[in-house]
């Protein structure tokens, strides 16, 4: 079973729609997909998702370390917290060479749930195959996104991924205040050579 990213991103724009602001760390351009009108049932549904987000122990830096231990030189390229089973997961995909793994991991333990899905980046579509690729130039690491993200917002990240703003990779992370989500930006600088 593939982990859908997708879903963390619907779960950000409609809990953003929802009333979260946005802060933006320079440069920065934020996407914010659109999806329309959401049923009080969806709505309910993320808000309780949110609430077992707060009262998680781990962090979402701790499952991207989890992740990356299990996958020895991987780099982390899109890390989201999941809690539509009513279970705190954490989903987490990894990046070395032309391998993509994706872990589920359990935010109360720290465990790796079952094995990872394997994929290749020619599985991956054009857009995600440029940011995976381009996850290979620069130095910046998403914990390391996801740690100026929870200082920037003042709060707890729920979710991290790549996007494209302008040809230039960037880092997007959503950022729990406790009263507010905040999407934070962050461009890193390139890597030698580059």
């Amino acid at each position: 079973m593939r982990i859908d990213n997708r879903r963390f991103r619907v779960f950000v724009a409609v809990l953003i729609a929802l009333g979260a602001e946005a802060a933006l760390a320079a440069p920065a351009v934020a996407e914010s997909p659109t999806q329309g009108n959401v049923d009080k049932l969806d709505e309910q549904s993320l808000l309780d998702e949110l609430k077992l987000f707060r009262g998680t122990r781990l962090s979402l830096a701790d499952a991207i370390a989890t992740a990356e231990k299990r996958h020895s030189g991987a780099r982390t390229a899109d890390a989201g917290f999941d809690g539509s089973t009513g279970r705190a997961l954490y989903k987490v995909m990894t990046f070395q060479n032309d391998r993509i793994w994706e872990d589920l991991v359990d935010g109360e333990t720290g465990e790796t749930i079952g094995s990872p899905v394997i994929s290749s980046i020619g599985e991956f579509d054009a857009e995600a195959r440029k940011n995976l690729l381009a996850l290979r130039t620069v130095r910046q690491q998403m914990s390391d996104a996801v740690r100026i993200a929870e200082q920037t917002g003042s709060g707890r990240a729920v979710g991290g991924s790549l996007m494209n703003v302008a040809g230039r990779l960037n880092f997007a992370i959503v950022v729990d205040s406790g009263s507010s989500l905040k999407q934070v930006v962050l461009e890193p600088p390139a890597g030698k050579g580059h």
